[in-house]
């Protein structure tokens, strides 16, 4: 089993953006307060979002409404093995050949 890296490229199982497939741009391992494990990766161009933005003059920050990459579950996607994708599936089918004397 191989494990999902940044610069792969996975398709999403689960939610709304299901079907899709994108590149990680990131991943994040980590736990949570009870001590289960968090693992979440950020996609390219999956589960976008809009954020509003404050403005702040201190920061030269510009407000207004933004959209973002947000991270999903780990376990909401399958990896796409690139040696599977080129090779091209053939089905085998036998023909039965009549031969008469």
């Amino acid at each position: 089993m191989t494990k999902i890296k940044t610069g792969t490229q996975v398709k999403i199982v689960k939610g709304r953006d299901a079907g899709k497939t994108g590149e990680v741009t990131k991943v994040i391992y980590g736990k949570t307060r009870s001590g289960t494990a968090a693992n979440k990766i950020i996609v390219k161009g999956i589960n976008i979002v809009k954020k509003h933005i404050k403005p702040n003059a201190q920061l030269n920050i510009v407000g207004g409404i933004i959209e973002i990459e947000k991270s999903i579950s780990i376990s909401n996607v399958r990896l796409i093995e690139v040696a599977k994708k080129e090779q091209k599936t053939t089905k085998k089918t036998e023909t039965k050949v009549d031969v008469t004397e």
